[in-house]
């Protein structure tokens, strides 16, 4: 894949200024192209462990070594070599038993997407021009979890809204570029929901939020966005809605987003997300530390976009129907008593 290969999986709208991590893939010979210092991620499989790595390497596997990755359970290992900082990823040797989680066990995939996007923020410390992930005998969800972990590491809402500094040359080894290309796409679309939910209510508001809808997919012919507002939500009775949202400065919307693939017969499924860009609580007016956090009200149609985005990027054989519940909840005279 050339240099622009990221701009697959890059969602057609401009969702306020984010952008996929400008992966490269690229040969072993390739990646010693750059000048000066690389950071690097070396990510270790199940079938290998870290002891039998570091003796190929001729690192001695010291005792500290064995138990920075036995005891701090599935965090980066950070070592530095002549080229530069490289953070090494590898199942813990300790692993954690599902009495320890409750209800919930970790699988390798959860396990290598956590460890790789910790090893990222040093990534970010270190500011180098390019970076190197190169996986070893690593299984397919192993790759899959630690590239989708990598692109969810990336994200930094500073670095977004004022141009910070990232890699701008990275470098895949040990994974091809079908893996890369859907681990991206999945990173994305949970960067998107984690953006929409950190942006302040002065830029995201039902308006906004329903013309980035209709851009995100603008051209996709297998994707159709219909806004309802004003009279259209009076005639599908959506009366709660619109006494939340009736007293703001930009009125309520429902978004449907509808996702219909060639040739497939199955009934659609539905997802509906909660958007109330910030919640004052009304004429029932919530205290200031209360307050604080509501623009993350919308974190349901947040997710609810970005999983719409996700569907159709991916190419999915299941018709869906996508529902985002848009409003502010403001104090006016025309607030809801």
């Amino acid at each position: 894949m050339g240099k622009n290969s990221h701009k697959k999986h890059q969602p057609t709208g401009d969702v306020f200024g984010l952008e996929t991590t400008p992966w490269i893939v690229s040969a072993s010979r390739q990646a010693k192209k750059d000048k000066g210092s690389v950071a690097k991620i070396v990510v270790l499989g199940e079938q290998k462990t870290p002891e039998f790595h570091f003796k190929d390497l001729g690192i001695e596997f010291a005792d500290w070594i064995k138990e920075r990755f036995s005891t701090r359970r599935n965090e980066p290992l950070m070592l530095t070599s002549e080229q530069g900082p490289v953070w090494y990823i590898a199942p813990s040797t300790e692993q954690l038993s599902v009495k320890d989680l409750g209800q919930f066990s970790v699988n390798s995939y959860s396990r290598f997407r956590d460890s790789t996007s910790l090893a990222t923020i040093g990534v970010f410390d270190y500011q180098l021009p390019s970076l190197v992930i190169e996986f070893i005998a690593c299984s397919a969800e192993e790759r899959a979890g630690a590239l989708t972990g990598l692109e969810m590491g990336m994200y930094r809402f500073k670095t977004v809204r004022q141009s910070g500094k990232m890699p701008t040359s990275l470098h895949c080894l040990g994974a091809s570029s079908e893996e890369v290309d859907a681990s991206g796409r999945l990173g994305l679309a949970i960067n998107m929901a984690r953006h929409l939910v950190n942006l302040p209510p002065n830029d995201l508001n039902p308006d906004s939020f329903a013309n980035l809808a209709k851009d995100l997919f603008l051209d996709e012919k297998q994707v159709t966005v219909t806004v309802l507002k004003g009279e259209a939500l009076e005639k599908e009775r959506a009366n709660l809605l619109d006494a939340v949202g009736r007293a703001a400065e930009f009125g309520p919307a429902i978004v449907h987003i509808s996702y219909r693939p060639e040739k497939s017969k199955k009934k659609p499924l539905a997802f509906v997300g909660k958007g109330i860009t910030f919640d004052s609580g009304g004429l029932d007016i919530k205290d200031a530390a209360s307050m604080r956090m509501m623009k993350k009200d919308m974190g349901g149609a947040g997710t609810t976009i970005a999983l719409a985005w996700w569907v159709n990027a991916q190419k999915i054989g299941r018709p869906c129907d996508f529902y985002l519940a848009l409003a502010e909840n403001a104090i006016d005279k025309k607030s809801f008593r």
